[in-house]
């Protein structure tokens, strides 16, 4: 169970943190800000996608370098759950982004596993698919 300073409930203020966390991995990916993502991605990240690298040093690269590019996302529909120092957040997001110069844009289901490390949430796993089959 996580604790509460503010007298929440520790499962709603822990989601809250998710969330604030979240939002720090979007907007450091969009602005390309390395020191951001080192921060908010664990040392033990894995990504799930057709990169040519997984890692987190080679995530980290290539959006440096622009190989990635992330120009936006927009969520929709999306899930946070918090446990005893792990979280998880799941949905689907609209994402404007390119990979090595090909556009890649679209809507994205997505599973981002979180770790609380030293106080902090961290990306510990990113797994993204472009739902191609839709049930009526």
């Amino acid at each position: 169970m996580v604790s509460s300073d503010e007298g929440q409930h520790p499962g709603i203020q822990a989601e809250q943190e998710l969330r604030r966390a979240n939002e720090e991995w979007v907007r450091a990916l969009a602005q390309r800000d390395g020191a951001a993502l080192d921060h908010i991605i664990s040392d033990d990240f894995v990504l799930a996608f057709p990169f040519e690298g997984d890692e987190k040093a080679e995530f980290i690269a290539d959006v440096l370098s622009g190989d990635v590019r992330v120009d936006s996302l927009e969520p929709q529909g999306v899930t946070f759950r918090a446990f005893a120092g792990a979280g998880i957040v799941f949905g689907t997001e609209t994402a404007n982004w390119h990979y090595k110069g090909r556009d890649l844009s679209g809507t994205y289901r997505f599973l981002r596993v979180y770790t609380k490390e030293e106080g902090r949430w961290r990306i510990v796993a990113l797994h993204l698919c472009s739902p191609t089959h839709r049930l009526a």
